[in-house]
């Protein structure tokens, strides 16, 4: 028969609750569970040692090229649905995610040089400095996109509505921009030679310091936009109206200008020299010390121009409009007044034209008026014109 001991005595004695052993009574339980620095110092070294394992067998297990590959696979099947998004949405007349699709393509480097953007929505997109050289972005609405820096070269945007998009610095470099959108653009500083840019409408768009020599902007409503210091050598603006447009200070040389309207626009010191301004329209425009050395204006409208201090010199006015017009100082050596209209002989008083110690160039020099009206004060000989 088994004999039961009892439990009380089956257990070691232990100490009073609350009391420790001897050589740990002065201790207070906290202090007794902070480790010692020797001890936290062992902690951490087996710590690091735990981790430098891990990541050596990391490395000799191929994990940083095996992580790379998921990483780029990743990306590539990203930028695959974000491609969709574009592709599905094209024709949508609505922003269904494909701004921010191609926002992300851009911000993730995806190569979007020659891509096919047309018929999207894609108001508000953010491609600064992007690299879109021969993309097209035909009939794309891109209102309000930041397009600061992008390179646009030889892009494709007919039609294209850019409303207020900022284009600034952006290089459009023989773009095609034909019947697009530019109104209240900003394109300071950009790069737009040899764009072919004919019927856009950019009332109000910013070209200030702009690039337009060899563009084609004939057709084009320009009205109350901004050029001052851009040059436009070379470029047609053959009929388009540019009333109210600021043009101070822009070099404007060989410009086309046939029947373009240029009322109240103010063009002080620009350089028009040979520009072609058949039938143009300038009256009341403002051509203060403006040069217009041999410029071809015949039929244009000067009607109360201010052409205080301008450079006439070798222009053609023949049958030019001259009503009201302000000449006062505009130097007329060898220009051809024959048949101007509403001219007085008070207008030509207030100019003059520059002899020469040659009787033949003198005599070239006098300029053409029409009948009645003297020649005005002739000054003495200074270099050609």
């Amino acid at each position: 028969m088994k004999s039961w001991i009892p439990l009380e005595s089956a257990m070691p004695s232990l100490p009073p609750s609350g009391s420790l052993p001897p050589k740990f009574a002065h201790v207070t339980p906290l202090e007794a569970a902070v480790l010692t620095g020797d001890e936290m110092g062992g902690v951490l070294a087996g710590i690091v040692a735990v981790a430098a394992v891990l990541t050596a067998a990391f490395v000799v297990l191929g994990g940083p090229g095996k992580w790379r590959a998921f990483r780029d696979g990743q990306r590539v099947g990203l930028a695959g649905a974000k491609r969709r998004t574009l592709a599905v949405a094209r024709g949508t007349p609505r922003d269904v995610g494909q701004a921010a699709a191609l926002s992300w393509l851009h911000r993730n480097a995806v190569d979007l040089a020659r891509e096919d953007f047309s018929d999207l929505v894609l108001d508000g997109v953010e491609v600064e400095n992007a690299h879109l050289e021969g993309a097209s972005f035909a009939r794309s609405s891109l209102k309000r996109a930041r397009m600061a820096r992008a390179m646009l070269r030889g892009a494709a945007l007919p039609g294209a509505n850019l409303n207020e998009a900022n284009l600034a610095n952006a290089n459009l470099r023989a773009a095609e921009m034909a019947d697009a959108n530019l109104v209240r653009a900003s394109l300071p500083d950009a790069d737009l030679s040899e764009l072919h840019a004919p019927r856009i409408l950019a009332n109000e768009a910013k070209f200030w310091d702009c690039d337009l020599n060899g563009a084609i902007l004939e057709d084009a409503v320009l009205e109350h936009a901004e050029f001052t210091g851009a040059t436009l050598t070379g470029c047609n603006l053959n009929r388009a109206a540019l009333g109210y447009a600021a043009l101070d200070g822009t070099c404007m040389q060989r410009a086309l200008l046939n029947g373009a309207h240029l009322d109240s626009a103010t063009l002080q010191k620009a350089d028009l020299r040979k520009v072609e301004m058949l039938e143009a329209n300038l009256s009341n425009a403002d051509l203060e010390q403006a040069n217009l050395t041999w410029v071809h204006a015949e039929g244009a409208d000067f009607s109360y121009a201010h052409l205080a201090g301008a450079s006439l010199a070798g222009a053609v006015l023949t049958g030019a409009e001259m009503i009201g017009a302000v000449l006062d100082g505009a130097d007329i050596t060898g220009a051809d007044f024959t048949g101007a209209r509403n001219l007085t002989a008070e207008q030509i008083a207030a100019t003059y034209y520059r002899g020469a110690e040659d009787p033949d160039t003198e005599a070239r020099n006098r300029p053409k008026l029409p009948l009645g009206i003297p020649l005005p004060p002739m000054r003495k000989p200074q270099g050609g014109y």
